[in-house]
């Protein structure tokens, strides 16, 4: 059922809420592109269950113009952080994206920031 137009004039999240929706469907059902990634770098022991994960990817995807639009990303960053970590199978893989190919996409920026601190939480720290 698609909300009546006043609902949508008082409350916009009803829209975005609906944007994810349709993302989140093409994304797991007919993805409109896919993003490649390497695994190499990444440990295997890292706990992807670890909040810390997704909290430090969203801090570095806040630092990202594309960022100043709320969107499908701030809506569900943990269905994206999961699609993510659901590719992350071998040491090249594919990751769906449901709502665009452009390349200033958010949902495709948001993924680089997930690789990113994956990568850098699996960097060896130095005293």
């Amino acid at each position: 059922m698609i909300p009546h137009a006043d609902v949508m004039d008082k409350d916009p999240t009803v829209l975005l809420q609906m944007l994810f929706q349709v993302h989140a469907q093409v994304t797991l059902h007919n993805p409109l592109c896919m993003h490649e990634f390497s695994a190499v770098g990444i440990s295997s022991s890292i706990d992807l269950k670890n909040p810390k994960i997704l909290e430090a990817a969203m801090l570095l995807y806040k630092t990202l113009p594309c960022s100043k639009s709320y969107g499908s990303v701030d809506i569900g960053a943990q269905f994206w952080f999961t699609v993510f970590c659901d590719a992350l199978k071998s040491p090249t893989f594919k990751v769906p994206n449901g709502c665009c190919t452009n390349g200033h996409c958010p949902i495709k920026h948001f993924y680089e920031c997930i690789h990113k601190t994956l990568l850098d939480m699996s960097a060896p720290q130095t005293a």
